[in-house]
């Protein structure tokens, strides 16, 4: 939706900048979140990453037996 923003009046161009605002402040919130989870996620990756070549690795001497 397009705004003609020269027809606009003062209010409303402050109505329409604090509610730009508003949204902008709950993306950055919800992108922290994500960044989070992001970093959790990447953290558990990694634990199973090290853990998967453990594995790999007694596998190998197993089967070198």
């Amino acid at each position: 939706m397009e705004i003609d923003l020269e027809n606009l009046s003062k209010e409303q161009l402050l109505a329409l900048i604090k509610k730009q605002s508003k949204t902008i402040s709950k993306q950055d919130k919800i992108n922290t979140k994500l960044e989070q989870k992001t970093s959790k996620l990447e953290q558990k990756t990694s634990k199973l990453e090290q853990k998967t070549s453990k594995l790999e690795q007694k596998t190998s001497k197993l089967e070198q037996k």
